[in-house]
């Protein structure tokens, strides 16, 4: 599965892995599992990781995934997101999506480091 998550309670993250080949569709069916997931904590925090993704989103197809996410708001209460990264490309796409869903997460950031990217997504001010 090119999109597939996993969540962990204890942490209340939500690990969302896009790998290989992964086109619009792939994102916007996630986006609907996860507003029908009713074992999903009120308040979660997010480990988006694009690290092994082969394809990049159009600035426009970054646009509609944030309004899409945005539209989350009254299934699912986003604390942080981690959004890791290890292409040029997605870093870039990675800040313009922080940019698009500003207000909707607590606090967004775009990683190249994993252990980096959860560090900063489980700090104790992710729960302010």
């Amino acid at each position: 599965m090119p999109v597939h998550y996993s969540v962990d309670p204890s942490t209340r993250v939500i690990h969302t892995v896009c790998e290989g080949q992964v086109d619009m569709a792939m994102v916007v069916a996630h986006l609907e599992e996860l507003v029908k997931d009713d074992s999903l904590a009120h308040r979660l925090h997010l480990l988006l990781d694009l690290a092994n993704c082969d394809t990049a989103p159009s600035g426009d197809q970054v646009r509609i995934v944030s309004e899409r996410v945005t539209a989350t708001r009254s299934d699912i209460e986003w604390g942080r997101c981690a959004i890791l990264v290890s292409r040029d490309v997605l870093y870039g796409l990675g800040r313009m999506f922080e940019v698009h869903t500003h207000g909707v997460f607590q606090a967004s950031h775009v990683f190249r480091d994993a252990e980096e990217a959860r560090a900063w997504l489980l700090s104790p001010e992710s729960d302010r």
